[in-house]
Order: C-alpha cells, then structure tokens, then sequence
C-alpha cells in the first residue's frame, strides 16, 4: 500500500470491529519458523528495532518508523498491554514519521492488527505523506501461514460487557449498546498528547448500535482467537487507523456512509478495501516502481555493499507483488538479473520478463569500511 497513491482515513471508532484487507505484497517466504519477538515502546527507551522475517513485533507504547529505512516483521500487534502491569496507563501508537525526498520507507508484515486502544498514524491532515517520500506497508508471507491473534487478552482487549451483548446473534433483532461504553477502561486512548492515555474521553456523543462476537475467519487455521485470518492490516474495536497521503484522504463530510461526521451520532467509515500494494509503470502514470520496456519490465534493485560482496537477498516489485531475488557473492553494480515471464503479456501469448539492475547503496559513513579500502588502495 503506497500511502500518497491512496485515498483513506479511517478516524477512530468504538463500534464494530473493523477489517480492512490490503492486497498485500507476496514474497517468497520461509517455512513456518518459530518468531523471537521485540517490543517497541519509546517511554521506556525500547526504539523500533529492523527486525526479519521471523519476527514478531509487539507494539506497548508510543513507536516512531524513522524515515527511509526498511523493517521486516512476521506479525505486528499494536495494544494495551496490561499483562504485567494492570494500572498502565497508555497504549501502543505506531506513527510513520514524514519521509524526506528520496527516503522512502518500507514496512513488510504478514500480518497487522490494531487492537483496543492502539492506533497506527501515517501522516496528518496538515502534513500528509509525500510527495517528497513514500511510505509503504508490504503484506506478505505464505498462504499456509497461521491467522494473527489478539495479545491483549483472548477478545482482543473488548470489554465483557460489549463482548457478551450478542452472544447468539438473530437475522432479525440484536441487543443494542449506547457507544462508548461510559468506564474509563473502556475508552479509546488516543487524545492530542504525544501517546495515548487510556481514560481519555471521546468526543463523540453516544451512539446506539450493535456488537456481535468475533469467529474464526478462516476456516482452515487451529486458533478459534485467529478473528482476523492472514495477510491482513486489520482494525479491532477501538481501535485508530489513520493513514494521510498527499494525493488525498478521506476527511470530515467526505464518509462513504451516508451521514456525516460533524454529527456526533455519524458512525463514519467503518470499512474500505484497498487494491493492489505495487503497480507497473504503464505509459503516462507517475508511480516510479517498473518501467515499461515493450513487453519487458524494468525495475531498480537496491542492496547494500555487505549484500553485493557475500551475497543476499533483495526484493523486487512486479505486477503481482514483491518477489525475492537472490543476490550472489561479488555482484557488481548495474548487474541485471533477468526474471522470466514477470512481464506484461505478449499479443502472440505469453508474458514479458522483468529486468532487475542492481544498485549498490553504501549507506551511512563507516570508518572500519574506510580503514579497510585504504588498505586495498596501498597495496595496489
């Protein structure tokens, strides 16, 4: 999902829960390994790490993405979590940061769900993301992958009282609830301060409506707590997507829904689908990921020194989604790597390939990197 190529606002909500399902980027993925995790909490000192591909990220406080890198995660939690301490006081808030020209950012996840009182923030009504930069969330993994489940607690932080109200749901009649629930820990944590504080009161008046018990969504997973499936950026009860690009967003008065959000019983938006992560380059479009060539694709890969020394990994855009292309040892720059048939289709049948052209990106300056070129300068 290239944010400044999306217009979405999805504003905080204390009604059904939400879920949102991306076309999410496909990358050629390990097995099912076990996940070591890593918390992100800025109050404490805890900064987001880069993480991989078997890592599972769990967001407890506020979390800055700094610009113009990459992280790779297995799934991503984003909560109030209580599990060690019952009197905390805020909740996790993942906040994209303004990339700056040229630095773009990359966040891939299998997958990502926004519990109660969490909020993921890109951007802002007055600052949104681009043109300068571009922030992207990449969905992947395998299909076989196991569904996301809650960390807050078995019903994703959904108090009893909401959880229990339509415990057998009927076609025809449901038990309606005034929303917000009117307890302090029952109230979405995100305010005007810099993270959020669980008590704060909405400002919205109370809405009448109706809660029904999340189920499995996929049928094939073992977890019954797997409500949300795979591959998916989804937005429990309570929670707070917010995503501001700089070709548009959904603002005050401009809801799908029919009412309109300056009048406080206006439920807004409680859903959109979003298609595609990464698009080709067709003639005339302004997205820079794949370059037409015929019925060829050409794409820029870049990978660090370490990588074009002894070999890695990069991954690369096509029609379908990301892929991964493995780098060998000694790879020079402006290398191309050729990936039969990952282009447009051919009027005589078939498809095009896609051309990956390496780029080597030296990074930040590094004194051991300078010690050691200066060696092989003397010695020539």
């Amino acid at each position: 999902m290239t944010l400044h190529d999306v217009v979405c606002r999805i504003p905080p909500r204390f009604l059904l829960g939400v879920l949102l399902v991306l076309g999410g980027a496909q990358l050629l993925a390990p097995g099912l390994a076990s996940a070591d995790v890593v918390v992100c909490d800025d109050e404490i000192g805890e900064h987001l790490k880069p993480g991989s591909e078997t890592t599972d990220l769990e967001v407890t406080g506020p979390c800055d993405v700094k610009a113009g890198a990459t992280y790779t995660y297995r799934n991503v939690n984003i909560f109030l979590d209580r599990r060690m301490d019952r009197d905390r006081r805020y909740a996790g808030s993942l906040t994209f940061l303004e990339p700056r020209r040229g630095a773009d950012t990359d966040f891939f996840a299998q997958s990502i769900v926004i519990e109660n009182h969490g909020s993921l923030i890109a951007g802002s009504a007055a600052k949104p993301i681009g043109p300068e930069g571009r922030v992207t969330i990449h969905l992947w993994g395998p299909d076989n992958a196991p569904g996301i489940t809650c960390k807050t607690d078995d019903h994703c932080g959904i108090p009893d009282e909401v959880w229990n109200s339509n415990a057998t749901p009927t076609p025809t009649k449901c038990n309606a609830m005034e929303f917000p629930v009117d307890d302090d820990d029952l109230v979405n944590s995100i305010g005007r301060s810099r993270r959020g504080r669980v008590g704060q009161r909405s400002d919205r008046a109370p809405v009448k409506d109706c809660f029904y018990q999340y189920e499995k969504l996929d049928a094939a997973d073992t977890d019954a707590r797997a409500y949300f499936g795979h591959k998916v950026l989804a937005l429990s009860y309570g929670g707070t997507l917010q995503l501001f690009g700089d070709k548009g967003a959904i603002y005050d008065g401009k809801e799908r829904s029919e009412c309109k959000e300056q009048d406080p019983s206006c439920t807004g938006t409680s859903w959109v689908r979003l298609e595609e992560s990464i698009k080709p380059v067709l003639p005339g479009a302004p997205a820079p990921e794949l370059k037409v060539d015929g019925s060829d694709l050409r794409a820029e890969v870049s990978i660090s020194l370490e990588d074009a020394v002894l070999g890695g990994t990069a991954r690369v855009p096509t029609l379908n989604g990301a892929v991964e292309l493995k780098i060998p040892p000694q790879t020079s720059g402006g290398r191309t790597f050729r990936l039969k048939g990952k282009g447009l289709p051919k009027k005589d049948g078939g498809h095009g390939d896609l051309l990956a052209t390496v780029e080597i990106k030296l990074g930040e300056p590094d004194p051991e990197l300078d010690a050691l070129m200066k060696k092989r300068r003397q010695k020539k």
